[in-house]
C-alpha cells in the first residue's frame, strides 16, 4: 500500500505541475470557477481568476522528526517563503487567493484564513478516505 501510495503521490504532483516551497508545502495554480468571493482582507476572487492550491509535502512530512511544534514551525516557514516568493515567482505572481483542503482543526485566522468546513456528501467521504490512506502510507 505505501509503495502504491507514494507511486500516486509522485504522479499527482506531476500531473498538476506542483512545485516545493519551504520545508512542507507544494504549490500548484488552477483558474477559480465558481461564483465571485470577497474575503475578510479585502480579497476578491471572481469566475477566471488564478487560484492557488496548497498541498502538504507527504514524502518530506514523513520523514520529519519530532512532533507537533516542528510541524508547526516548518508550516509557518514554508507559508513565509511562499509569501516571499510570490512577489517575483511569474507562476505565483498572479495568484491573490490560495484554497487548500486539510484534515486539521480549522485554524490561522490571524495569518488570512479563512477555514470553511466540507459540506456532507460523497466528495467529503472521498477525502477522509483518502487523508486516512495518506496517513498510513506516509505515517505508518
Amino acid at each position: 500500500m505505501r509503495a502504491a501510495f507514494r507511486a500516486y503521490d509522485a504522479l499527482y504532483r506531476a500531473l498538476f505541475r506542483l512545485r516545493a516551497v519551504g520545508p512542507m508545502l507544494l504549490v500548484g495554480r488552477t483558474r477559480y470557477r465558481g461564483a465571485a468571493r470577497d474575503f475578510p482582507d479585502g480579497s476578491r476572487l471572481e469566475a477566471g481568476d488564478a487560484l492557488g492550491t496548497l498541498h502538504f509535502d507527504n514524502a518530506r512530512i514523513a520523514k520529519l522528526p519530532g512532533g507537533k511544534s516542528t510541524f508547526a514551525r516548518l508550516l509557518r516557514a514554508s507559508l513565509e517563503e511562499l509569501a516571499g516568493r510570490s512577489a517575483e515567482d511569474p507562476m505565483l505572481r498572479p495568484i491573490g487567493v490560495y484554497r487548500g483542503v486539510t484534515w486539521l482543526r480549522p485554524h490561522g485566522r490571524r495569518y488570512g484564513f479563512v477555514a470553511e468546513p466540507l459540506p456532507s456528501g460523497p466528495a467529503r467521504r472521498y477525502l477522509q478516505a483518502h487523508f486516512r490512506l495518506l496517513l498510513r502510507a506516509f505515517l505508518p
